[in-house]
């Protein structure tokens, strides 16, 4: 079984293009809890959001394989918040300079 959220390219993906189980979780923090509880075996979500489980669980779990989609995706910040861009500016250079974004790439 494999875990993903609902309505997403990943849910469509393992659907069609692999013969494993779906499971599906309303939000991505629900398949990554499942992961965890042995509910499914694996799960299939965004980059950024493994990304984020990596660095706040550390060594609870492992990328395997590469994108399973074609997907690119952007950050916008409105230009009357430049701490905003600081604050994600700070962190995009501290992954970078930890190797976790090369991990994920």
């Amino acid at each position: 079984r494999v875990g993903v959220k609902e309505g997403t390219t990943g849910a469509d993906f393992v659907a069609s293009a692999t013969t494993a189980q779906a499971a599906p979780y309303p939000e991505a923090e629900q398949a990554l809890a499942g992961l965890s509880a042995g509910e499914v075996d694996a799960v299939v979500l965004d980059v950024s959001i493994l990304a984020d489980y990596m660095i706040n669980h550390p060594g609870a779990i492992m990328l395997v394989g590469g994108p399973v989609t074609q997907e690119e995706h952007a950050i916008a910040v409105n230009k009357q918040r430049p701490e905003v861009l600081a604050m994600l500016n700070d962190a995009l250079a501290a992954v970078q300079a930890n190797g976790a974004y090369d991990r994920l790439l």
